[in-house]
């Protein structure tokens, strides 16, 4: 038999919470949910909720609900939210069938959102957005219908520059014939300086050749060009011409000395351009190394050059030419240093390397001394010599033409020498055999032997 203990909560139990007894029926019964009433929206309500209704109908690309509206009073050029009115918001959409329907129902093309205008709004509306092609039709509805092409937003932005940040080539070619192109913002940047920093080379191609200054700085004292290096835009540096000091870096990292160049050409001497380079650098004349580069001005030619031969070559302003020439007065004063040569030892040993560089020092010498010889025998008329410096002169000359002998018959020696010479173009144990001093060996051997048995017999 079961005992219960204590209270059944059990649901049938006439003490339990929760029994079905008739005061929680009733209970049930009063707290059934009632529907609130419909609120009736003031005025100022209805108002908003409809402009709400155009602003995403405008969004979605409705004119439906719009039509609606202005079939009941409805302002085109009301303020929706945030100031922005109806041909604001559709044109940052770049949507021409909605621009075509407000225009012709009279919106104004020249509204303003905080000196953003409807034609700035649609060229800076990017393609993701609105195919470019979209929002070209845009621009030219807008424009037709008397927008502001030259109007300045807050940043003194216009709509040529936002044009061309998107890279929207189909609009600048359509503004720039109407656009101020002097035009720049508050930090001094061009339409071409904002191509440029959104890396649209089409567009910078194009401003380029319109007449967009490329060496405009701005308030950084950076010019498009500067910009575009900065940020590794090669495409774009490519565009632009070349400054002379570019070509001054490009020339001074190219040039080296080559020794096929330099001494494997018959009857040619090395031209030494990197030393002329060098030397018009020092001078601050470093504008003129691409024409001096290009001439191929070899360093004995240029050591010898006087007001004449500079004006020949393309030099044509004065203080250049006198700047060059007081140089190289200051050059040929100083004496000539022998030690300026390599110290050659002897019995040491040179690598191919070591005999290179000993090579070309010396021949860069005497290329230097030739110029200077060339150089003296230009001015001798011109200075005031004295009979002793005429003297010393001719002596040199004469002894300048004994070492060129020298040096001839040293030539034609090389040459019998290199002739005698037969280079090893197979080498072979019977070769080996055959040059092997055998005959040294033996007789060696033999005195040894004889010097051996010859002690041994006093043995």
């Amino acid at each position: 038999m079961a005992v219960t203990l204590g209270v059944d909560w059990s649901s049938d139990s006439e003490d339990s919470l929760f029994g079905d007894d008739g005061d929680y029926d009733n209970f049930k019964h009063k707290t059934k949910y009632v529907a609130p009433a419909p609120k009736e929206l003031t005025p100022q309500e209805k108002q908003t909720q409809e402009l709400t209704n155009i602003f995403n109908a405008i969004a979605k690309g409705s004119i439906k609900p719009i039509e609606d509206a202005l079939a009941n009073g409805f302002d085109i050029n009301t303020n929706l939210r945030d100031n922005w009115t109806s041909i604001l918001l559709a044109a940052s959409y770049g949507n021409p069938e909605m621009i075509k329907f407000l225009i012709e129902a009279g919106a104004d093309v020249n509204q303003d959102r905080g000196a953003e205008t409807p034609l700035m709004m649609v060229c800076s509306c990017p393609d993701y957005t609105s195919p470019f092609e979209k929002s070209f039709e845009v621009i030219k509805m807008l424009v037709e219908k008397g927008a502001d092409v030259r109007a300045i937003n807050r940043k003194r932005m216009d709509a040529l520059m936002y044009a061309a940040c998107t890279g929207n080539l189909l609009a600048v070619e359509y503004l720039l014939p109407i656009a101020d192109k002097r035009a720049i913002d508050n930090q001094r940047w061009s339409a071409l300086t904002w191509a440029v920093s959104n890396n649209k080379p089409d567009i910078v191609n194009i401003l380029w050749q319109n007449g967009f200054d490329i060496n405009s700085p701005d308030i950084r004292g950076f010019t498009a060009l500067d910009l575009a290096k900065e940020n590794g835009l090669d495409e774009i540096v490519k565009i632009f011409p070349k400054k002379d000091t570019d070509r001054v870096v490009e020339i001074l990292h190219n040039i080296h000395i080559n020794f096929e160049q330099n001494f494997l050409s018959s009857d040619q001497k090395p031209l030494f351009l990197e030393d002329v380079c060098d030397f018009l650098i020092s001078i601050k004349c470093q504008n003129l190394v691409p024409l001096f580069y290009d001439k191929k001005v070899a360093l004995n030619e240029f050591l010898a050059m006087n007001d004449t031969d500079l004006k020949s070559l393309g030099v044509h302003l004065p203080y250049q030419r006198n700047r060059i020439l007081a140089g190289l007065h200051r050059f040929h004063k100083q004496p000539y240093d022998p030690q300026s040569l390599h110290i050659c030892i002897n019995n040491d040993r040179f690598t191919n390397v070591d005999v290179a560089i000993e090579l070309l020092s010396a021949i860069k010498q005497i290329v230097a001394m030739e110029g200077c010889l060339k150089y003296l025998m230009k001015h001798l008329d011109e200075a005031e010599v004295s009979l002793e410096d005429r003297e010393m002169a001719r002596g040199i000359k004469l002894k300048v033409q004994k070492l060129m002998a020298v040096n001839r018959k040293l030539e034609k020696k090389l040459e019998r020498w290199d002739a005698d010479l037969s280079p090893a173009d197979l080498i072979t144990k019977k070769s080996v055999g055959r040059k092997f001093p055998w005959k040294k060996i033996s007789i060696c051997f033999g005195v040894v032997s004889l010097v051996l048995f010859c002690k041994l017999n006093k043995y």
